[in-house]
């Protein structure tokens, strides 16, 4: 037998970790319900870590948030910024920039990355404003295709 025995003071029973585990809507935090619940059962770390698709690493981590906290801390964490990243573009800059794609200044994608660079400052990658596109709603293809019929019927 190698490593040491895992050594945890449970608080819960293994049918009450099961029914929140059963109960949890966020994906994230379900995950760890899932992984105290087998653990509560008798599972071994490696096992419950390949079961769940998690390094052991992780699943150490959430075991450390239980023992100091219980559900309520292992519930309590959250991955990544929960504030996000601090936008390229201000709001009154992504409103002109709406504006603009909505009146069909733009033939493509290329021509809104070069307006930006030239009136904002920011350089966006080809991939970066489609990205930011689509989460405004705005996906280009309308306004940049009518846009380029439009070009097409003047010659």
């Amino acid at each position: 037998m190698r490593g040491r025995k895992l050594r945890i003071k449970w608080e819960e029973e293994s049918d009450f970790l099961r029914n929140l585990y059963r109960e949890e809507q966020d994906e994230e935090i379900r995950r760890r319900l899932q992984a105290l619940w087998l653990l509560r059962q008798g599972y071994k770390l490696a096992q419950v870590a390949w079961l769940i698709g998690v390094h052991i690493r992780t699943l150490n981590r959430w075991l450390s948030w239980y023992r100091k906290g219980g559900i309520k801390e292992l519930k309590a964490r959250h991955r990544g910024n929960p504030r996000g990243k601090k936008p390229f573009l201000t709001e009154e800059q992504l409103l002109e920039l709406e504006k603009n794609i909505r009146s069909g200044s733009f033939a493509n994608l290329q021509e809104t990355i070069a307006w930006v660079r030239e009136n904002f400052g920011v350089n966006y990658s080809y991939w970066g404003l489609y990205s930011l596109l689509r989460r405004m709603g705005l996906s280009g293809r309308g306004g940049f295709k009518a846009k380029a019929k439009k070009k097409v019927q003047m010659w």
